[in-house]
């Protein structure tokens, strides 16, 4: 009984600095920070983006800060918590990553998901673009050889 009220009155007397924390938000923020400082272990980076996910809203500063991050795994897992998570701060952060054409196909492959699924407005044109690069120039009509521009009857020139 002694032990406890020893350490009952060790606890009061101990300051606020962090310690022991019994704020429900702070122990929330802690726990997201923890996590997200877990997106870049090779061992525990997709298991720490499943359990940052279930944060909600609470994970999306943190998950937008990690897009940031030099490390690909993190950037990685970040936008896969961002894309879950979803809300407008989310889906600005994910479009600058989709319009950012320095940033690794399989980021901005996240992005475009979750832009696409998120129907956010602001990304259709960023989508559209993307899409444009890779759909080859107008082919010709199955059936058809190419050929030199036929001449109409007026002498002008109509593209065949």
């Amino acid at each position: 009984m002694a032990c406890f009220f020893a350490f009952a009155l060790a606890v009061a007397a101990t300051p606020l600095d962090g310690a022991f924390a019994t704020d429900s938000a702070q122990v929330k923020a802690d726990a997201v920070r923890e996590l997200v400082d877990l997106l870049g272990d090779p061992r525990k980076g997709r298991e720490a983006a499943e359990k940052l996910a279930r944060f909600g809203s609470s994970a999306a500063g943190p998950s937008i800060e990690a897009l940031l991050s030099k490390n690909l795994q993190v950037r990685f897992y970040a936008a896969t918590v961002l894309d879950i998570v979803g809300g407008e701060e989310s889906s600005k952060a994910l479009l600058r990553a989709l319009a950012n054409e320095k940033e690794d196909p399989a980021v901005r492959a996240v992005a475009a998901r979750a832009m696409g699924r998120s129907r956010y407005a602001p990304a259709m044109e960023t989508l559209i673009r993307i899409a444009r690069s890779y759909v080859p120039a107008a082919a010709e009509p199955p059936g058809e050889k190419p050929g030199p521009p036929r001449e109409a009857a007026s002498g002008g020139v109509l593209a065949g």
